[in-house]
This record gives structure tokens, C-alpha cells and sequence, in this order.
């Protein structure tokens, strides 16, 4: 496994670079749209909008989502003390420091993507929340290539923290990921009541999870 010093450097500055790069780029754009954003309006047929998804759903994808903070907190605790140290190790497998490596530039990816996400999409919404009334539907950025761009950073990112830590408990919290084909239909589903074309248009050029890279091309 990788050196202590490393691993704290190498997540912690992480966070950091990753948090600060999100800070300058919001406030470079102030009140500005960043490019690829359509407003949309819900139309005025009294459709009662709600927070997409079933409560199973909901709740597998924010514990899978949540269980990696929680693991990464965890592990940033272990490296500063001891005795969480020690309590970790029964939970995890000694793995070859290159795969270690690995896992921890995936955990920068993981990162980036979220400057990403959090630069396009300005209205980026919480599983508990409603649709706004105003829609501001991101379509540039990782949103180019897929709809979802931070649900697939957080599933990589599970892998990602394994690989990094060795810590195979995470695949407790992993088991909620089953539910996220399922909440991103009812999602996708809500937006389509709500803006009808202009998402269906959307979504046709992009894929869910993965790149439609043939569509990609065409757009370029």
C-alpha cells in the first residue's frame, strides 16, 4: 500500500484543488450562464412536478453516494489517527501500490468531473428536491457526452476508493448503485412531462450513462 504521507497528500489535495478550481470558475462566471444552458419553462397545465424517483431508489442512490464520503472521511481519519487506522485494517486488503496509484488518480477524475458538473449545471438538484419551475437544462461540459455525468463520477468512484484503500467494506454501500437505472429513467421521465421536445431532443443526442460518441462527432 502506498505511503500514509501519500495517500493524505494525494486525497486531501484533491478536495482542495478540486474545491478551489469550482470557486474561481462560479464566481469568474458570476450570474452568467455558462455555454449549452437552455431555460426552460414549465408549461402552464398545472402538472404538479415532485422529486423524480421512488423512495427504494432514492434512498439506494444516496447511500451508495454517501457511503463513499463516509468512507473517504474515514480513511482521511485513519491516516491522521491511529486507532481508526487500526480498526480499518480489518476491513480491507492489502493491495500492490501501483494499483493504489491507480485508484488515486481516479479519485482526481472523480473530482474534475465534479468541477464540471458543478460549472454547467447551476441548478444542480438534491434527489429530495422538486424541478425548479425554471429549468436551466446544462447540455455543455461532461453533459455533452452523458445526461447523468455525476452519477457515473460517483460509480466510478466507488471502484476508485477500493482500489485506493483496499477497503472492501465499501461494497456494503455499493449495493445501493443497483437502484440508479431505475431513479435516472424516473428522472429523465419527470423532465419529459415537464419540457416535453426540448429535452427529448436532448436526450436523443447523448447517452445515459455512456457516451454516444457517434452523436458526439455529428455535433462537432
Amino acid at each position: 500500500m502506498l505511503d500514509r504521507l501519500v495517500l493524505l497528500i494525494g486525497i486531501l489535495g484533491a478536495w482542495i484543488v478540486s474545491g478551489a478550481i469550482t470557486a474561481v470558475l462560479r464566481r469568474k462566471r458570476g450570474h452568467r450562464l455558462p455555454p449549452g444552458s437552455i431555460v426552460l419553462e414549465q408549461p402552464e397545465s398545472g402538472v404538479v412536478h415532485r422529486a423524480p424517483g421512488m423512495r427504494w431508489s432514492k434512498f439506494g442512490v444516496t447511500l451508495a453516494m454517501g457511503g463513499n464520503m463516509v468512507f473517504v472521511f474515514a480513511v482521511v481519519g485513519g491516516l491522521l489517527f491511529d486507532p481508526l487506522q487500526n480498526a480499518l485494517l480489518n476491513v480491507t486488503w492489502d493491495l500492490p501500490w501501483y494499483v493504489n496509484v491507480i485508484g488515486l488518480v481516479g479519485i482526481w477524475c472523480h473530482l474534475v468531473m465534479g468541477v464540471g458538473v458543478y460549472y454547467y449545471n447551476v441548478n444542480y438538484t438534491p434527489l429530495y428536491k422538486p424541478m425548479p419551475e425554471t429549468y436551466v437544462l446544462a447540455t455543455g461540459g461532461p453533459y455533452k457526452l452523458v445526461r447523468h455525468p455525476m452519477y457515473v463520477s460517483y460509480l466510478a468512484e466507488t471502484l476508485f476508493i477500493f482500489l485506493t484503500t483496499g477497503i472492501w467494506l465499501i461494497a456494503v454501500t455499493a449495493i445501493g448503485w443497483v437502484s440508479l437505472p431505475h431513479q435516472v429513467r424516473e428522472e429523465e421521465d419527470e423532465l419529459g412531462v415537464l419540457f416535453g421536445e426540448a429535452y427529448s431532443q436532448y436526450a436523443a443526442m447523448t447517452g445515459r450513462l455512456l457516451p454516444r460518441f457517434s452523436e458526439f462527432k455529428r455535433q462537432q
